[in-house]
């Protein structure tokens, strides 16, 4: 066999699930892993527990340096990596020119900017993004925080159990609008609210106001005044695409990939945050669909291509067809990364495993509360089945057999049973409402399904729970 020099540009979740799949299946060939930061491979969802002091960068270190060799991987920190020859097969950095045979673009994503910068005003999305504002943390009596998405509302949730009041500024009307539906982001900002957060919605900033002591506050775009010793930017992230750019390769809103997270360039792939891969979505759409056919005894994923990312799902058991939408798109999330990354290094060292796409979740924990969402959480013509009672909230969505997306909160036990449900398009409404009453209308359910009917379905799915 022969041995292969892999050149992995990212040192993530991405990167490093690639390198090992790599190295399982070959032993000899070179992997070189190139990364900007300065950092071995570290916890990116814990740099928040860095940035207010509770633990420090090695106490998140996932792949210590000294064992990098260990595996047969060579780790090039602080590079930046510069133009990318797809011809010659190689890159440019300061390090000088890096030749590979087969390439791994795992660089990530970067933080969304806004028009302003300067002292007191942050992002948070590398370590070394944590460790500043640790560094400037004792200058900070009351904190800003723009964004209500994942990164700002984690950002705000640090600071705030660190005792520091927050003021958080939303564009929408609601925090954690593409994670929660309304009433779930309720009970969140309740808590928030009586943790020292003040929220300001509908507002984006318009102004910085400092002082000769540093940040004052900001002035919104409704011309309120908010005060704060620092801002923190958690607008989101972008896929980091500097290095692609005009290079050849597939880009829309990230580096296009098929079903083996290779690009239109042979030998080339992509997966994590920069990869624009095969998503899976349930909700009603008016698009034509190819058939997957789910044996009785098994699922089989076929491979599709980007050129017909539109599948559907074939129960021969009943007969009935359920269209199914697998378009591209970048899914910035740890778990989805991790995926990838595997089905890549694997594919780069010779096998040929597809991805059989990502479903958008997200598990959240604040001030004791916990929250999964998941598939779509917005109506968008599927119909809704809601229990609420005794701090507990469920809500699915379903595009008529099947679970389109749930979103549970306070009780999130089985939410890897519907996972797996939305996953593989299975008609499970049945289960799911077995308990509604014939009081309520069909939109709402009095009481969730129960223990045994989750069993059931649990011997229906032939699923052991790993949520």
């Amino acid at each position: 066999m022969k041995a292969y020099r892999y050149l992995i540009i990212g040192n993530g979740v991405a990167g490093i699930c690639g390198a090992f799949n790599i190295r399982k299946l070959d032993r000899e060939g070179e992997i070189t892993i190139v990364t900007n930061e300065n950092y071995p491979f570290y916890s990116r969802p814990l740099i928040t527990d860095v940035m207010t002091g509770k633990k420090r960068a090695g106490e998140i270190t996932l792949l210590p340096e000294n064992e990098y060799k260990r595996y047969g991987f060579t780790l090039m920190k602080g590079v930046q990596v510069g133009k990318l020859a797809l011809k010659e097969r190689s890159v440019s950095t300061a390090e000088g020119r890096q030749q590979f045979d087969k390439l791994f673009i795992a660089t990530g994503a970067v933080p969304k900017k806004i028009p302003f910068e300067g002292e007191g005003i942050f992002s948070v999305r590398t370590m070394e993004d944590a460790e500043k504002i640790r560094a400037y943390l004792p200058k900070v009596k009351q904190a800003i925080v723009f964004g209500g998405g994942p990164i700002g509302i984690k950002a705000a949730y640090a600071l705030l159990t660190a005792g520091i009041p927050v003021n958080i500024i939303i564009s929408s009307s609601q925090m954690l609008s593409r994670v929660l539906d309304e009433r779930s982001s309720q009970y969140f900002r309740t808590l928030f609210e009586q943790n020292g957060a003040r929220f300001f919605f509908n507002s984006d900033i318009k102004e910085i106001v400092r002082s000769k002591r540093g940040l004052k506050g900001v002035v919104t775009d409704k011309g309120e005044m908010v005060q704060g010793d620092m801002l923190i930017v958690g607008k989101g992230v972008s896929p980091d695409l500097d290095i692609v750019r005009d290079a050849g390769l597939r880009v829309d809103k990230g580096i296009l990939v098929d079903d083996h997270m290779e690009t239109n360039h042979k030998g080339v792939y992509a997966a994590g945050d920069v990869a624009q891969a095969k998503v899976i979505t349930l909700a009603p759409r008016h698009s034509s669909a190819s058939s997957i056919q789910h044996p009785a005894s098994s699922i089989q994923h076929r491979a599709s291509s980007i050129e017909h990312p539109a599948s559907s799902i074939e129960h021969p058991a009943s007969s009935i067809q359920y269209p199914v939408s697998s378009d591209r798109d970048v899914l910035p999330l740890w778990p989805v990364g991790a995926e990838q990354g595997k089905i890549a290094g694997q594919n780069m060292a010779g096998a040929k495993r597809a991805y059989s796409g990502g479903v958008g979740s997200n598990s959240i924990e604040y001030f004791g509360l916990k929250a999964v969402s998941m598939g779509i959480t917005r109506d968008d013509g599927c119909e809704a089945a809601l229990f609420e009672g005794d701090g507990v909230y469920r809500k699915f969505l379903f595009n008529e057999e099947r679970l389109a997306g749930a979103v549970l909160l306070g009780d999130i036990s089985d939410a890897g049973v519907l996972l797996h449900a939305i996953r593989n398009s299975l008609p499970v409404r049945n289960v799911l409402t077995s308990a509604v009453s014939r009081q309520h209308p069909a939109s709402s359910i009095e009481h969730p399904a129960s223990d045994s009917q989750f069993s059931t379905l649990r011997s229906q799915l032939s699923l052991e729970v790993l949520f």
